[in-house]
């Protein structure tokens, strides 16, 4: 704007006087169709000026929206542990329980095979200890056989399940 209305004073299209508005063109009373475009199209700069220089009001607009609700039900007991470890911590229930649900690790459920390993492991168990008292019983080079027999099985089992 300030070097239109520059341009506009070099060329002495205004007249600065006591009596006369600095906007008043020079030599004529009347508003002809230059100073009308003149005129407007201050206008329309001081308008543009004006908004970008107006503030937003109000509170400004959230990045995340949380708008979906979801309902859980506890017990007394459960409700005040919740309560006083949000206290603690200094921010609300549902920011606690947000966070809390949304860091945490969660494992997936053993497969019917994965299951079916389980209890081969638990049967090895009893094994182990049949071996024990082997041991204890006939000595340890006898018992000693087994054991590396089964470890060995226990090992392969343990490394199909951590697959």
């Amino acid at each position: 704007m300030g070097n239109f209305i520059g341009s506009l004073y070099g060329k002495r299209l205004f007249r600065f006087t006591k009596y006369r508005l600095p906007h008043a063109p020079v030599g004529r009373m009347g508003m002809g169709p230059h100073f009308l475009m003149i005129t407007s199209t201050i206008k329309l700069l001081k308008m543009e000026q004006e908004k970008q220089r107006k503030k937003q009001k109000g509170r400004p607009k959230k990045a995340v929206v949380r708008g979906k609700v979801i309902g859980v039900r506890v017990s007394a007991e459960e409700q005040f542990n919740i309560r006083q470890n949000a206290r603690r911590a200094g921010i609300s229930m549902g920011s606690l329980l947000r966070k809390a649900g949304l860091n945490v690790m969660i494992k997936e459920r053993l497969s019917k095979e994965q299951w079916a390993i389980v209890r081969q492991l638990i049967s090895m168990g009893a094994n182990v200890n049949q071996i024990a008292k082997a041991c204890h019983k006939a000595g340890i080079p006898t018992a000693a056989l087994s054991y590396e027999q089964t470890r060995a099985l226990i090992n392969e089992l343990i490394n199909e399940i951590l697959k």
